[in-house]
């Protein structure tokens, strides 16, 4: 039965039946329309999960519990995805009921959905299009807020496309009088505006209301290409779909609100490249910190911390120097005024900035350096070269027998008991004539007293098995990149095509033997810095990197690979810019991030 508007309940008309979205379609200055509903968290997380458990047997695969994390607004990084599969796999039998769930994802996503649209904000972006104050909105007072919130006139016909997509039941009412948690109709505003975002590639900074609703153009990826043409193609009943529509649809990347402190950009530097990815020898991370926390207001990226950029960094009241390269990499054992290095650090702290370095964790991660290094030859199946792996807290499995249930739990408490709890994963059991098997995953530091434990019990003592978990791989992830390209260029079009990408006038080049600047180059290997350690063995018909030695390159020629060298920061420094867009649609518009201008390689070509 059709919801009465404000206008019909204050003149006591009757309701007319709804008519299906596949018999009808809105008609005149309709807009959208919101319905009651008043669910609490852990029914919207059963909605969602029952929408992906399609044989309804109550459980769901390690695939789905990724779309779904994604569906309920928590975007998981690819290891996320990695360690919790295997979670899954080893305690759970690879499949996942909705207690599982629950405890496993309720507190990721609180935490990762707390500043999401709800429905305070939702009010507040209501009454900017409620222009009258009645309670509803109608074709005209959208056209007005539209042209005043985004700051472009729009057609009669665009207009009518944005009514189209969020009325849903074609009443031309939206009214806003009750409190419900799954906001429809008006919620079905929001994609929509993306829809026009990425179609017209308008940029709307934000909503100039309360809300202070963040739409950015550097999201547009996140957007689908264009507004259904027809309601018949849309299903809106479900409040499961509506959440994961809006989720999945219009779901930039999460934006920090108010004073960003230390704590929180670094939160921020983590999700885009975890610290973690970093090579074992690399010394990254926070390498100085101000004895005075203060707000971060300004961020300056750099390749490299030298003198020229201090006084740069000095000059812009920087609170927060993200270099690339580590200024601090040996230990120190004083602090000087005669090391370069150690004087900078000695500035940084006198000024109370901070200094963070990513080096290889930038080089490693998906979508970093060496992807950004390989893509200046055009688009190609790309590859790691040397695997990341991940990093498997429990690295040690132990397997045993009980003769009995008693003895199992007796057992199970007392391994419980080594180092605190903290480093056990029980991983199942199964029982047959012999006993119960039962196996248990621990860290290094639990192994001894795990071990000894079980030696105390009789079983266990005579069935123990200790089995060495390896650390798994990362796909994506990792040093170098190998790319086989969609379209082979000439040795000669992919020195052009480098040197626009980095911006240089010149490159060095070594033909490989029996090649020709006309010869064809389709698989590419490159490596950001200096990378011949990554590159040697690799069959390519071009390497890309910063530097190699004299004989580094010469091994290289004679088997007939051509190598193109940038010298060592060139390779890397223009991916600060696009770095620059990926931090600052995810900090607050109090935050500046500025790619330095005193930053360059030390070599130049005279």
């Amino acid at each position: 039965m059709q919801r009465k508007s404000k206008k019909q309940k204050e003149k006591g008309e009757p309701s007319e039946p709804q008519e299906s979205a596949a018999e009808s379609e809105p008609q005149g200055s309709c807009v959208a329309r919101l319905t009651d509903e008043d669910k609490s968290p852990e029914e919207e997380l059963r909605d969602a999960f029952n929408e992906f458990d399609k044989d309804k047997d109550g459980l769901i695969s390690c695939k789905d519990l990724g779309n779904l994390m994604r569906t309920m607004g928590y975007m998981p990084t690819e290891m996320e995805l990695i360690e919790l599969s295997q979670n899954i796999n080893m305690n759970l039998g690879g499949r996942v009921d909705f207690e599982d769930f629950v405890e496993l994802m309720a507190p990721k996503l609180l935490a990762e959905t707390a500043g999401m649209i709800g429905v305070k904000e939702l009010k507040d972006a209501f009454k900017e299009f409620d222009m009258d104050g009645d309670g509803e909105i109608t074709t005209e007072e959208l056209r007005a807020a539209m042209n005043k919130l985004m700051g472009e006139h729009m057609s009669r016909r665009e207009i009518d496309a944005i009514v189209k997509e969020a009325d849903d039941n074609g009443d031309g009412t939206v009214d806003f009088e009750d409190h419900p948690l799954m906001l429809t109709g008006c919620r079905n505003l929001f994609p929509t505006f993306a829809s026009l975002v990425n179609r017209r590639t308008w940029t709307c900074k934000s909503f100039k209301s309360k809300s202070d609703l963040h739409f950015c153009a550097s999201a547009a990826s996140f957007f689908p290409p264009s507004v259904p043409s027809s309601p018949r193609h849309r299903t809106v009943n479900s409040s499961s779909f509506l959440h994961h529509r809006l989720s999945s649809t219009f779901r930039p990347p999460h934006r920090y609100t108010g004073p960003m402190e230390l704590k929180e950009t670094l939160q921020v530097l983590e999700q885009l490249a975890p610290l973690s990815l970093a090579e074992s020898w690399d010394n990254v991370g926070l390498l100085v910190e101000p004895s005075k926390p203060r707000p971060v207001k300004t961020i300056l990226l750099t390749n490299d911390l030298t003198d020229a950029v201090m006084e740069e960094a000095e000059a812009l009241n920087c609170d927060l120097i993200i270099s690339y390269h580590p200024p601090l990499f040996r230990p120190i054992k004083r602090l000087n005024q005669k090391d370069w290095k150690q004087r900078l650090a000695v500035r940084a702290v006198e000024a109370g900035m901070a200094v963070f370095s990513p080096h290889t964790s930038w080089d490693s991660v998906k979508g970093g350096v060496n992807d950004w290094l390989v893509a200046g030859l055009g688009g190609g199946q790309v590859s790691v070269l040397s695997q990341a792996l991940g990093n498997a807290s429990h690295c040690h499995r132990l397997e045993f027998t009980a003769r009995s249930t008693e003895e199992l739990n007796k057992v199970m408490e007392e391994l419980k008991a080594c180092d605190g709890g903290t480093s056990l994963i029980s991983a199942g059991s199964r029982a047959d004539s012999s006993g119960i098997h039962a196996s248990v995953s621990c860290s290094d530091s639990a192994l001894t007293p795990s071990v000894q434990t079980l030696l105390q019990h009789s079983s266990p003592n005579q069935s123990l098995s200790i089995l060495k978990l390896e650390k798994p791989p990362l796909p994506g992830h990792g040093q170098g990149r190998l790319s086989v390209l969609e379209q082979p260029v000439t040795v000669a079009e992919a020195v052009q095509k480098m040197k626009s990408h980095l911006g240089l006038s010149h490159l060095r080049l070594a033909l490989g033997w029996g090649q020709t600047l006309e010869s064809s180059v389709r698989t590419v290997a490159a490596c950001a810095g200096s990378g011949a350690s990554v590159l040697s063995g690799v069959e390519a018909d071009l390497y890309i990197t910063g530097e190699m030695s004299h004989h580094e390159v010469l091994d290289a020629a004679a088997k007939g690979t051509s190598v193109l060298l940038s010298d060592h920061s060139n390779s890397e420094r223009g991916f600060l810019a696009v770095f620059r867009e990926r931090l600052a649609v995810r900090l607050p518009d109090s935050v500046t991030v500025v790619v330095s201008k005193a930053d360059r390689d030390p070599l130049e070509v005279v």
